[in-house]
């Protein structure tokens, strides 16, 4: 492989969210990109680039992204900022 994007984001609004909505996020936003970026290393070639997406809402916190959906998915990609 040459080029590899870990690209995965889900964001459930609303103030009725669940801890499985929120566990699920973090586990497609992060979990996901970790599971790609890892998977791939074995088959990228020297001088490969892996690109893992963000948001901005990595620095606007969940400011903008209100209730826990928004929450987890501001963290998922905080991390993913310095994975």
């Amino acid at each position: 492989l040459d080029i590899v994007v870990a690209n995965a984001g889900i964001c459930p609004m609303g103030r009725n969210q669940t801890i499985q909505s929120w566990s699920d996020t973090i586990d497609t936003d992060l979990v996901g990109v970790f599971n790609v970026v890892q998977a791939s290393l074995p088959h990228v070639n020297d001088g490969s680039s892996i690109i893992a997406t963000g948001s901005l809402a990595a620095q606007l916190g969940s400011a903008t992204n209100q209730g826990p959906g928004g929450s987890a998915y501001s963290l998922a990609k905080q991390i993913v900022a310095h994975y």
